[in-house]
């Protein structure tokens, strides 16, 4: 949303080069996150999908699988701190202004799918005015 309302927004030239630093950078790590979560998915599958399944092996690889998930939400929550702290009060009113609207038209600013309405909704209440 802040990238494609960087007018609305007024960002100045140093909050564009700041925000697009952390934004690569985050995808990246999330991107590599996102192969392990998925390679730990697969592991956890085969395990549960044996005939008879070792208790103990199953649920140290579901810590694996959610020591992965744990670890994505918190990349992905701690960008969104960085961006809010990066932008004034005017700027973030006219950001929640901005998603008030859109969900007023049905469009939500993260799709509800999979752990990413929690995402939403801690968003949510972290951009609340004080």
């Amino acid at each position: 949303l802040v990238m494609q309302n960087q007018q609305l927004l007024g960002l100045t030239e140093e909050q564009k080069i700041y925000l697009k630093a952390e934004i690569t950078q985050t995808q990246t790590r999330y991107a590599e996150l996102q192969w392990k979560l998925e390679s730990e998915m697969e592991k956890l599958a085969a395990l549960a999908a044996q005939s008879k399944s070792n208790e103990a092996q199953v649920l140290a690889q579901l810590d694996k699988v959610l020591d992965f998930e744990r670890e994505i939400k918190r990349v992905q929550m701690a960008l969104i701190i960085r961006i809010k702290n990066k932008l004034t009060a005017e700027q973030q009113a006219r950001l929640r202004e901005g998603a008030r609207v859109l969900d007023g038209l049905g469009v939500g600013l993260l799709a509800s799918t999979r752990g990413k309405r929690r995402l939403r909704v801690a968003r949510d209440h972290h951009l609340r005015e004080p």
